[in-house]
């Protein structure tokens, strides 16, 4: 009977750690502890136990703040998942909607509770992060259902209050450089954003989401993404020379053009095949986590 237990209990775990889809965990815990680790470059303060341990709850508050937006999400997703992600918990059955709530709630919560215990401004970025994507997926708003607008909303979460906040945990945002670099950031996600419509256009098609590949086409939204891919990274040099991001210039125009040949290279793989990305596993997926990863860690070493 204990061998029993024990073992379903590690079974509902298994299936909690697949709802919250660890991979955007992993996403934006490197986001928080790079931008962290950039805030305090560019402060005057000495790097100390308290400062890591700063970090290390920052990376758990992004973390803990995606696994309730990714749990949220499926509660009001699910009729559309049956169609588009049939093998997720929710969908199979072995999660409740009642258990997946109470992680949603408890996710957000911890995320809210921890933010304000580093800082006032981190608090307040991740309260209005947890106001946009409760807009995002809630009804009567459901913004998900507008979409480019539903883009913009993911963009900004992902981009520009991520920065932020991880920036605010070793720094204030009272300087350009987190926003400006969150800017950089949120244009690319707003093309990279549309990217998991197009493996959803049956489900989103039934259930009324009127995303870009349903309004203008699989082939235009495509090419409509493309600039989003390539061209806001080119705007990173212009930032140390409008004094915005104080960095080497040097290694910032080499982060610049790696980003920017990347983002070709992925728009090049969607452009030559558009229709392949209503399948999973894309190499477009993997490779636009590692723009934003690669973002990070880059921008952290220009700051060194």
């Amino acid at each position: 009977m204990y061998t029993v237990k024990v073992e379903a209990r590690r079974e509902r775990w298994e299936q909690y750690w697949r709802l919250v889809r660890p991979f955007t965990l992993i996403t934006a815990a490197t986001g928080i502890v790079a931008t962290s680790l950039m805030g305090w470059l560019a402060s005057d303060l000495d790097f100390s136990v308290v400062v890591a341990l700063r970090i290390l709850l920052g990376a758990f508050v992004a973390m803990s703040f995606n696994a309730g937006t990714n749990a949220l999400n499926q509660i009001y997703d699910l009729e559309i998942d049956r169609i588009n992600k049939p093998q997720r918990p929710l969908v199979t059955g072995k999660l409740s909607i009642e258990q997946v709530w109470r992680l949603s709630i408890l996710t957000y919560s911890t995320s809210l509770i921890f933010a304000f215990l580093l800082s006032i401004e981190t608090f307040l970025v991740i309260f209005i992060a947890t106001l946009i994507t409760l807009i995002y997926s809630v009804p009567p708003f459901r913004i998900k259902r507008w979409g480019v607008l539903a883009n913009v909303a993911i963009a900004i979460s992902r981009g520009l209050l991520l920065t932020l906040s991880g920036w605010t945990i070793t720094n204030t945002f009272y300087r350009p450089d987190p926003w400006y670099l969150g800017i950089v950031l949120t244009l690319f996600l707003v093309g990279a954003a549309t990217t998991k419509d197009f493996t959803d256009i049956d489900g989103d098609g039934a259930y009324g989401c009127k995303t870009l590949p349903i309004r203008i086409g699989v082939r235009a939204c495509a090419y409509v993404i493309t600039p989003f891919l390539i061209f806001p990274f080119l705007l990173l040099p212009f930032g140390t020379f409008y004094g915005l991001l104080d960095v080497n210039q040097t290694v910032i125009s080499v982060v610049a053009m790696l980003l920017t040949g990347l983002g070709g290279y992925i728009a090049w793989l969607i452009v030559r095949d558009p229709f392949a990305l209503t399948a999973e596993n894309h190499p477009s997926w993997a490779l636009m986590h590692q723009s934003v990863v690669l973002f990070f860690i880059g921008i952290c070493i220009a700051f060194i």
